[in-house]
């Protein structure tokens, strides 16, 4: 009966004194990312691609410097380059739009009575999510960089830089703006009124070693930071103390059951993103990771009252059922200065979260389950979506040792298992918070 925590109704129909559960929950993206990861020579790949560029903007410089230019040792830097932008685009399209997620948690729960029951459980989770930024986007959107063509004329490098500016331009605006500009006056400077010449050559070959030295590192960190990639990391640990009642507050003939949950919930959290590490001196990582230790080590504490009911057409075996989630409840906020990643948040605010449901048995063996969670968005989860995306709806068929199940959720398809007899269950499904693809695991032992 962990649905208690949901709806109290259900303590009635618990079948056992007590159960005892452990979960664990663990992003699919973190094999994928793994993968790519574990093969040495993508990371060999990429960190040798970027160890060569200089020696590939010295190929461009010393070409340019020749008369004539030199077509082979230009284009070898700009390969140089392509190589440095193709295996970039692998990474960026392999490691971004992923979320890493972790989760365990322990569950204890006991029926008193007919009317009473106990839960204490324990979930901890922890999430870095790395969405794609403007950046990223117009990166792995790159096409092949254009190469020097023909003799190497000044006409012909006027055309070369043009065509690789026009392609790198949405690149270049957003990591290096001041140097993009710089670069694209130099462009038109070279076309000298439709004349390139070689003394324009020579001026634009200059510029460009201009260009190079005049990268500030520490403004580019941040700007990268900033465009690369939305980066959130989160982690929390939950540990919730409830006391359930329950009862038919009819005629015993009567299927209906309604109950109340009254718990205390203890949150410790700590969280970051790209935003806020932006603004943080990335050479001196006490600035980031004391805030973060300084929000963990808190411990906040709230209460929640939850009201559930259910209901039994016992004729056609049909269960409808709805719950109330912190009716009533506190606040709890972490008490973070100014400048601290969670300043002014609330961590642990308890929104009221309406649930109905449905559950339908046309065969013994078979059960049709159909839900809508948070019904008027109470919480952040669903906010700006339609009313279907609330929706979750499944399916599950007894082979008696094994249990099939299959649904929908969070607009995706899931799916499962269960084994009987080893108190055994597994769902691949998307997380609520993430709205990835999960694998979920859990034990379940009843006495």
């Amino acid at each position: 009966f962990n649905a208690t925590a949901y709806n109290p109704a259900l303590l009635a129909n618990a079948p056992h004194f007590g159960e005892f559960t452990f979960g664990l929950s663990l992003s699919n993206d973190i094999f994928t990312m793994a993968n790519y990861l574990s093969n040495n020579s993508n990371i060999n790949n990429l960190q040798n691609s970027f160890q060569n560029l200089n020696s590939s903007m010295s190929n461009i410089n010393q070409g340019l410097q020749q008369s004539p230019v030199s077509v082979t040792q230009v284009n070898q830097g700009i390969a140089g380059f392509q190589t440095a932008v193709s295996n970039l685009q692998t990474a960026a399209a392999t490691l971004t739009n992923r979320s890493i997620q972790l989760g365990a948690g322990l569950n204890l729960a006991v029926k008193l009575d007919d009317h009473w029951g106990f839960q204490v459980y324990n979930n901890s989770h922890g999430v870095l999510q790395v969405n794609r930024g403007n950046l990223v986007n117009d990166i792995v959107n790159l096409a092949p960089l254009p190469t020097l063509q023909g003799t190497g004329s000044a006409t012909d490098v006027y055309n070369a830089a043009n065509a690789f500016y026009v392609e790198m331009k949405k690149v270049l605006d957003t990591a290096l703006p001041a140097q993009s500009v710089t670069l694209g006056n130099a462009i038109t400077a070279l076309y000298n009124n439709g004349s390139p010449t070689a003394a324009g050559v020579s001026q634009f070959n200059n510029t460009i070693s201009n260009i190079a030295s005049s990268i500030d590192q520490t403004t580019l960190q941040k700007t990268l930071l900033n465009n690369v990639a939305d980066v959130t990391a989160l982690v929390y640990v939950d540990t919730v103390g409830m006391v359930t009642y329950s009862l038919n507050p009819l005629e015993a003939e009567i299927p209906l059951t309604i109950g109340a949950n009254f718990k205390v919930v203890n949150r410790r959290i700590g969280y970051a993103n790209s935003s806020w590490l932006s603004q943080q001196d990335l050479t001196n990582t006490s600035n980031i990771t004391d805030p973060i230790k300084n929000d963990i080590n808190q411990s906040t504490f709230r209460w929640g009252l939850d009201l559930g009911a259910l209901y039994e057409f016992e004729e056609i075996k049909l269960t409808v059922g709805a719950s109330a989630e912190d009716i009533i409840h506190s606040s709890a906020t972490i008490n973070a200065p100014v400048g601290d990643p969670l300043y002014g948040i609330v961590t642990d605010p308890g929104p009221t979260m309406i649930r109905i449901g449905a559950s339908w048995h046309p065969l013994h063996q078979v059960s049709l389950n159909a839900d809508i969670d948070d019904l008027f968005s109470g919480s952040s989860t669903y906010q700006g979506l339609d009313l279907f995306s609330h929706a979750k709806i499944g399916a599950s068929y007894n082979l008696g040792i094994l249990q099939l199940r299959g649904g929908f959720s969070n607009n995706n398809l899931a799916g499962g298992f269960g084994i009987a007899f080893l108190g055994l269950d597994y769902a691949y499904a998307v997380d609520d918070l993430t709205q990835s693809y999960n694998h979920y695991i859990s034990f379940k032992a009843t006495f």
